[in-house]
C-alpha cells in the first residue's frame, strides 16, 4: 500500500537522531542486557510498553513472569554510543496481581545512531496482557487471560486469544497475520491485516484491507480498503469505498455499502435475512439450490438481474424499479436490497 510506506517513512523522517538498529551496523556496536524475573499469581497481568524494538511474549506453566530485554546501539562515534546506550533504561513495577515493564529513553541529541530494544517475555498461562509497542514487530503465542494490544508502525503476528475481552489496535502495520481471536475488537488503520478464525469480532478499519477465513458473528464498520470472509455466520456492517467479498454465508447479512461492491459467492439455504442498502455500489448476491426466500428490491438509477426468480409486483419507471416476489417456497427466508446507482445481481449457483 503506497499510502502505508508514505506516511510510515514520512515519521521516520521528523523523528530526530532515532534509527532501528536492524540491518544498520555503524563501527561500533555495544549492548546492555537486563533480565528479571517475577513471581506472581497464576493469573497476573503484565503491562508493557516499548518502541524502536520488538517484542516476543509466550506462556508457560509457572507462576513467574519473567523479561529479557536486549538493548543495542550502533553508530560511528563510540563517545555517542555510549551516551546513548547509557540512556536507554526499562523501569519495572511489580505486586503478586500484575508487573509493568516501560522503556524510557532519555532526550540525546546525535545523528547517524541507530538503536534497537528487543523484549523477549514469558508469563503465567492464565496471565493477562496489555502491550504497547511502536517501531518493531510484536509477535505473541497463546494468551488466555485478557488481551490488550497496540501497535504503531510495526506488525503483529499471534497465535491465539482465547479470552472473551480482546482488544487489537493497529496503526500503519504491514503484514499481520492474527491466528484466532476468541472475542473482541480489531481496529485497523493503512494496516493489512489476515485473521484466520474468530468466533465474536467488532472490526473497524481504515485504508486498510482485511482478510477473515472464518467468523461466527461480525460487525463492520470500514472505509477504504477491501474486507474479505471466507466463511461467515452472521454478518453485519457499513463500508464506504469498500469492497466487500464474502465466501460463504450461512445465518444473516445486514450490510450497507456506499462507493464499493458487496459479492456474496453462496449464500447457504440456512440463511434467515438478507438486507443490503447500497448506493454507487454493485451487488451481486448467489444463492445456494434449495434456498427458499422472499424477495423485495427498490432500485433507484439501477437494474436487476437474475435468475429463477417469481415475480409476484413489478413496477418499473424510467430512474426507478420497484420489485417484489419470491425464490421457491415463500415465507422463509428474506431478501432486502435497496441500491441507488449500482446494478443488483441475484443467482442461483
Amino acid at each position: 500500500m503506497k499510502t502505508i510506506k508514505f506516511k510510515y517513512l514520512l515519521l521516520l523522517l521528523i523523528v530526530p537522531g532515532i534509527t532501528f538498529a536492524e540491518g544498520i551496523k555503524g563501527k561500533y556496536t555495544k549492548e546492555k542486557k537486563i533480565n528479571r524475573a517475577f513471581s506472581v499469581s497464576n493469573n497476573a497481568g503484565l503491562d508493557v510498553y516499548n518502541k524502536y524494538g520488538n517484542v516476543y511474549v509466550t506462556t508457560w506453566d509457572q507462576d513467574r513472569t519473567e523479561i529479557d530485554v536486549v538493548i543495542k546501539v550502533s553508530g560511528n562515534n563510540e563517545d555517542k554510543v555510549n551516551r546513548r546506550l547509557n540512556s536507554i533504561n526499562i523501569n519495572f513495577e511489580s505486586t503478586k496481581s500484575m508487573v509493568i515493564a516501560k522503556t524510557v529513553i532519555e532526550n540525546f541529541s546525535a545523528n547517524n545512531i541507530s538503536m534497537e530494544i528487543n523484549y523477549t517475555i514469558k508469563i503465567p498461562k492464565q496471565g493477562s496482557l496489555k502491550l504497547s509497542n511502536s517501531y518493531g514487530s510484536t509477535v505473541l503465542g497463546e494468551i488466555n487471560g485478557k488481551a490488550d494490544i497496540t501497535c504503531k508502525y510495526g506488525s503483529l503476528k499471534l497465535e491465539a486469544l482465547n479470552s472473551n475481552s480482546n482488544s487489537v489496535n493497529l496503526k500503519y502495520c504491514d503484514s499481520n497475520k492474527l491466528g484466532f481471536i476468541n472475542q473482541g475488537t480489531v481496529d485497523a488503520g493503512y494496516s493489512d491485516v489476515t485473521l484466520t478464525k474468530s468466533n465474536t469480532l467488532k472490526l473497524q478499519s481504515d485504508y486498510s484491507n482485511i482478510k477473515i477465513g472464518e467468523v461466527s458473528d461480525i460487525m463492520v464498520r470500514s472505509d477504504y480498503g477491501d474486507v474479505t470472509i471466507v466463511k461467515g455466520g452472521v454478518i453485519a456492517g457499513t463500508g464506504r469505498y469498500l469492497n466487500f467479498k464474502f465466501g460463504s454465508v450461512s445465518e444473516l447479512l445486514n450490510i450497507t455499502a456506499d462507493y464499493g461492491n458487496v459479492n456474496v459467492s453462496s449464500i447457504k439455504k440456512s440463511l434467515k435475512n438478507v438486507a443490503v442498502t447500497a448506493s454507487y455500489t454493485n451487488v451481486d448476491l448467489n444463492y445456494e439450490v434449495g434456498f427458499n426466500f422472499d424477495f423485495e428490491v427498490t432500485l433507484r438509477y439501477s437494474d436487476l438481474s437474475g435468475s429463477d426468480l417469481n415475480f409476484t409486483t413489478k413496477n418499473e419507471k424510467n430512474t426507478s424499479a420497484y420489485y417484489k416476489g419470491n425464490n421457491g417456497k415463500s415465507g422463509q427466508g428474506r431478501v432486502y436490497v435497496k441500491s441507488e446507482y449500482g446494478n443488483v445481481t441475484l443467482q442461483q449457483l
